[in-house]
C-alpha cells in the first residue's frame, strides 16, 4: 500500500526552504556591507601633501593654473619649470607623471597617446597637459590635488 503525504508536510518544507533562502541572502548582505565598509583607501590617500612652495623649493615646478576647459570635457594644468636640475629629478621616471586627485578620490590621468615622451628640462619652459574631465567630476570652486607619483601638492581650487 502506498502513504498518502498530507499537503501540510509540503507546506512546511517549503516556508523551511524559504526561510533558509531568506537567511542566507541577509548572511550574505551583512558580509557585501562589512566588506564595502572595511575597504582599504586608495594609497594616495595615504601620502601627506606639500605645500606649492616646497614644490617650487624642492622640484623647481611651479603650478601656474588648473581649469576646467573645452565646455567642461577637459582640465588644463599649467606649469612653469622655474629650475630645471631639480624638475628632472622628479620628472624623469615616468611614474612620477602628473595626475589629478579629485576630494572624492577620483584620478584623471593623461591618456598614454596624449602624454609627451619627455620633458624639455629647460628654465622657463611651460609645460601644458590637458587631462579628461570624464563625466564633469571636475567643476569650477572645487579642490583638486596634484599628484606626482609618491609626491602630492596640496588642494587647489580649480578655475
Amino acid at each position: 500500500m502506498r502513504s498518502i503525504t498530507h499537503p501540510a508536510t509540503y507546506d512546511f518544507r517549503l516556508n523551511k526552504l524559504i526561510i533558509a533562502a531568506i537567511i542566507f541572502f541577509l548572511v550574505l548582505m551583512v558580509g557585501l556591507f562589512t566588506l564595502h565598509s572595511l575597504r582599504l583607501p586608495a594609497p594616495h590617500a595615504t601620502i601627506p601633501p606639500i605645500s606649492q612652495s616646497a614644490l617650487e623649493a624642492k622640484y623647481g615646478l611651479r603650478i601656474n593654473l588648473i581649469a576646467v576647459t573645452a565646455a567642461g570635457g577637459k582640465v588644463d594644468l599649467r606649469m612653469k619649470m622655474v629650475d630645471s636640475a631639480k624638475a628632472r629629478l622628479l620628472l624623469q621616471d615616468s611614474k612620477n607623471f602628473p595626475s589629478l586627485v579629485t576630494q572624492s578620490g577620483v584620478v584623471l590621468s593623461v591618456p598614454a597617446d596624449e602624454k609627451p615622451e619627455s620633458f624639455e628640462f629647460k628654465d622657463g619652459t611651460d609645460i601644458f597637459l590637458l587631462f579628461p574631465n570624464a563625466r564633469g567630476v571636475l567643476q569650477p570652486g572645487m579642490s583638486v590635488s596634484l599628484l606626482f607619483g609618491e609626491t602630492k601638492l596640496e588642494p587647489i581650487v580649480v578655475k
